[in-house]
């Protein structure tokens, strides 16, 4: 089984999965929220998504970063840009960069690059959205305290008026959209 441990870029969790345009379609866990009134937030989680195929993506406070499992083994890179792998031979297999997550060079040249070309940048506020949807559909399910199933598609919870209802808040007269 492959599992998804995410704790900080849900856009890059989806880069691998190669879900970028969609997203898990059912969320469960735990959280704590604070009782100090500092925040109505989650500082604790714990919630897996499951994506249609099966793969899971566990979401949870920690060590930022993705880590990544599959059958032969596991590869975590953290923000700091340190990389550790079970078996080690798989850092030995590919030319690992060495670079961490503040290295923007790369974005900054893909986007003079799509300013001329008028293509999509690889970080394109689509992927944004699909990545926040995955949070909100999370911090959902935990003020719910229970599953939650999510179409991606539809962007709706199914056939669950009380998630629906926190998708959005009602505005106050004279604003509306």
């Amino acid at each position: 089984m492959v599992k998804l441990f995410c704790n900080s870029a849900l856009d890059f969790a989806q880069w691998a999965h190669d879900s970028e345009m969609t997203g898990p379609v059912e969320y469960e866990g735990t959280g704590a929220f604070p009782d100090d009134g500092f925040a109505n937030v989650p500082f604790d989680v714990n919630v897996q998504a499951r994506y249609a195929d099966g793969v899971r993506l566990l979401i949870r406070c920690g060590d930022k970063g993705v880590r990544f499992d599959g059958d032969q083994g596991w590869i975590h890179l953290s923000d700091d840009g340190t990389i550790t792998a079970e078996p080690k031979s798989i850092l030995k297999a590919r030319a690992v960069p060495r670079v961490d997550w503040s290295y923007m060079g790369g974005h900054v040249r893909n986007f003079l690059e799509c300013i001329k070309s008028r293509k999509l940048t690889v970080s394109h506020p689509e992927l944004a959205h699909r990545a926040h949807t995955m949070v909100h559909c999370a911090n959902i399910c935990l003020r719910l305290g229970r599953k939650v199933q999510w179409d991606p598609k539809a962007e709706r919870f199914i056939n669950d008026d009380d998630a629906n209802n926190m998708l959005s808040r009602t505005m106050r007269a004279p604003w509306r959209v």
